[in-house]
């Protein structure tokens, strides 16, 4: 009994020994570790790193916790610049606007790397990096997906209003638009200035500082005109559109996507009015990175062709050997050639007049067009009901003259007082006087002077007794 004891023990103590050396090479030994800073909602963001993890496993045979710091853009860069590149709290940076990455690339806060399928990136789009090398020819940052600036439509709602699809940026001055149209305050939204100054190069007569752009302001003036009501933020304009409360809005592409993959949106459409700018949307290591070697992997797998077609399903890839979800347009074909038809990038298109107008097309368009926005829409109601094409054609020209500091060049653009409240004074005053001037040239009798206040003023004396009467 003794010895048949001792042999089951031995055998159990031999099989306890020898059974690891056949299952260890089948389970990860080690956890790795890796911190992603962000901006992105955490249905994006999860999309790509659930997937990495997976990814990852299968190349290290390790498994890897990924911890994200999700923050707005501006507090992504905030972080970057205080730790400067000295035990960063992250690994990873993915995420918030090419303008942020060029300051951490010039203030020498990336670690330099080039991903495994860095040849499945072109150096460009339209004027805009999509990798920045620095001195040691390894790339600063890779753009991980491209956004582009266009119209979102409502199809029920423009059936039901028996309008068209607007398909270019002119059409957006078409009258019968007047009322239908959402856009957000510029002064409030990168993007939507993003969007004014494209239209601005796509109608330039060249893409350098002399080119010439009166024809493309004197295009907003009538696009503003058209539109019922500047809202306060990016997402609030194709959310109203989304909502039915508009037929029409001017946005980022992805906010639009991001409505058209849901099935419960399906009559939300999108296109880019035949010409766009590109917005890239980088991804680099954090210098210092106490996880060097996982975030190489990170960004091998992001900028990647699988993690870039997982990408695809939210955003427009960079990496040209990609795929995407069908609402989503590639940029290129899988040759690296532009995709045109789907993707319209404005070629040539300066990156370099872009910053310098920047913040003048921003303030221009409020003080002109957005505060004065009531006296622009009622000339423009007025203007179309007229039957005279002469004395039409006279008040529309007064209505879309350009303010007298103004010469109509990119280069005049730049040479803005936008700092100066004087100045921008001045524009909303000029804005009022012009559209008022239209207003009666088109016929329309403004109010006299103190008129609505001295309305307002009865108004009260009237409705004050009757509420005293009431109690």
């Amino acid at each position: 009994m003794k010895k048949t004891f001792s042999k089951i023990l031995i055998t159990l103590l031999i099989f306890g020994l020898v059974l690891p050396l056949f299952t260890s090479s089948a389970e990860p030994t080690v956890a790795d570790a890796l911190v992603i800073l962000h901006p992105h909602s955490s249905v994006f963001a999860n999309h790509v790193i659930d997937a990495f993890k997976i990814w990852y496993e299968a190349e290290t045979t390790n498994t890897i916790t990924v911890t994200q710091q999700q923050k707005y853009s501006g507090d992504c860069w905030a972080d970057v610049e205080t730790w400067n590149g000295t035990s960063p709290e992250a690994d990873v940076w993915w995420g918030g606007g090419e303008y942020y990455f060029k300051q951490a690339a010039a203030a020498d806060l990336l670690h330099p790397y080039n991903v495994t399928e860095d040849g499945n990136v072109t150096e460009s789009l339209g004027g805009w990096p999509l990798k920045v090398y620095g001195d040691t020819n390894e790339s600063l940052w890779y753009a991980a997906a491209m956004s582009g600036f266009g119209i979102i439509y409502n199809t029920e709602y423009l059936t039901a209003k028996s309008l068209s699809i607007p398909t270019t940026w002119a059409d957006l001055a078409d009258p019968d638009y007047f009322g239908h149209i959402s856009m957000t305050d510029p002064d409030l939204s990168g993007s939507t200035v993003a969007i004014v100054k494209q239209v601005l190069m796509s109608m330039a007569s060249e893409a350098t500082m002399a080119g010439d752009i009166t024809d493309a302001w004197q295009l907003w003036v009538k696009i503003a005109a058209n539109i019922d009501t500047f809202t306060s933020g990016s997402s609030k304009t194709p959310a109203a559109v989304a909502e039915g409360n508009y037929g029409i809005g001017l946005c980022i592409d992805y906010y639009a996507r991001d409505y058209m993959k849901n099935v419960t949106y399906n009559y939300i459409g999108f296109n880019y009015g035949g010409a766009t700018t590109v917005s890239p949307d980088p991804a680099g290591i954090i210098k210092g990175a106490t996880n060097l070697d996982e975030a190489k992997k990170f960004m091998d797998f992001l900028i990647g062709s699988e993690g870039q077609t997982l990408v695809g399903d939210y955003r427009t890839p960079a990496n040209f050997k990609a795929n995407s979800s069908s609402h989503i347009p590639l940029a290129f074909n899988k040759t690296g050639h532009v995709n045109v038809a789907d993707f319209p990038v404005i070629d040539p298109y300066s990156v370099y007049v872009d910053g310098k107008v920047h913040s003048r097309a921003e303030i221009l368009f409020h003080y002109w067009l957005v505060e004065p926005h009531k006296e622009l829409k009622r000339a423009w109601e007025k203007i179309n009901t007229m039957t005279n094409a002469t004395e039409k054609a006279a008040a529309i020209v007064t209505l879309t003259k350009l303010p007298s500091d103004f010469n109509g060049t990119f280069a005049g653009l730049r040479g803005l007082d936008y700092k100066d409240s004087a100045t921008t004074s001045d524009w909303t005053a000029h804005g009022k006087k012009q559209f008022n001037d239209a207003f009666t040239a088109a016929g329309g009798s403004l109010p006299i002077p103190g008129f609505e206040i001295m309305i307002a003023i009865i108004g009260l004396l009237f409705i004050i007794p009757l509420a005293r009467k009431k109690k």
